[in-house]
């Protein structure tokens, strides 16, 4: 099982609630409705400020099937519904997009809600640009995976090309009780809206 984090910034002429109402009650149902080739799917909307306005997760088989939209959708209007509607709400010149493996760092049990809610346990993201500086920070929380980085997708004439990352491990941690802020790209704090249950793993 492979796994796509996206990192995801609004066009400018939707506000930040604006698009956390469109992406959790529109485009995200969208997407689990007419996506084929995912196995989970997690859209965590980002509270604070300054960054990207979500940080989305995919479990996937196969990463390029997953691209392959003669694979994820049964029709082309199917694909067509998705790409309008993500071009109305997501600034792609800002997108960046990892393929990982998980790691489960503490395991922990979530707190159960239904799916497209957003989830009673408070989360964020930490970003680490070595593997080494991931071991040294550790979380007070009480579920915890870290996302290894194998790649960062970008986009060239012939479609998306996995090139190296400056990312090294991409941490979601729950139910946090403290943090420092590591070095690196920092923490986010956000909103969990589980659309599609992830697979039994980590």
């Amino acid at each position: 099982m492979e796994k796509i984090i996206w990192l995801f910034h609004r066009v400018g002429q939707r506000s930040a609630a604006n698009f956390a109402d469109h992406y959790v009650n529109h485009h995200a149902v969208l997407g689990r409705q007419l996506c084929r080739m995912m196995d989970g799917y997690s859209v965590n909307i980002v509270k604070d400020i300054d960054g990207p306005n979500a940080v989305t997760e995919q479990w996937v088989k196969n990463v390029g099937d997953f691209f392959d939209v003669t694979k994820n959708f049964d029709t082309p209007e199917d694909r067509r519904k998705i790409f309008e509607d993500d071009r109305s709400l997501i600034d792609h010149s800002k997108t960046r997009v990892f393929v990982a493996r998980e790691e489960s760092v503490i395991e922990g049990k979530l707190t159960e809600s239904p799916l497209g809610s957003k989830s009673p346990d408070s989360k964020i993201v930490l970003f680490y640009p070595s593997i080494a500086d991931a071991r040294r920070h550790t979380v007070d929380a009480r579920k915890v995976v870290d996302n290894h980085i194998d790649g960062e997708l970008v986009m060239s004439e012939g479609g998306r090309v996995r090139m190296p990352s400056d990312t090294a491990v991409i941490r979601m941690a729950w139910g946090v009780e403290s943090r420092e802020m590591p070095e690196g790209l920092g923490a986010l704090t956000v909103d969990e809206y589980r659309q599609i249950a992830p697979p039994a793993g980590p």
